[in-house]
């Protein structure tokens, strides 16, 4: 296959991933105790961006 070929194939299966990924939030939207479990869960996750720590790794060989 050529080379723009393999590029239309990545782009396609890139729209089409994003698409479920869109489709599949739009259906969790749509129940209101699985978006609350949803939000609930980003902000646990979104507590460890504030855990003091810079970045990775912590201490870099040098």
């Amino acid at each position: 296959m050529s080379s723009l070929d393999d590029d239309a194939v990545r782009a396609r299966e890139k729209e089409q991933r994003w698409r479920a990924a869109e489709e599949a939030m739009a259906r969790l939207r749509e129940n209101p105790d699985e978006w609350a479990e949803y939000q609930a869960e980003a902000e646990q996750w979104d507590a460890t961006s504030a855990d003091g720590l810079d970045g990775l790794p912590y201490e870099r060989p040098e």
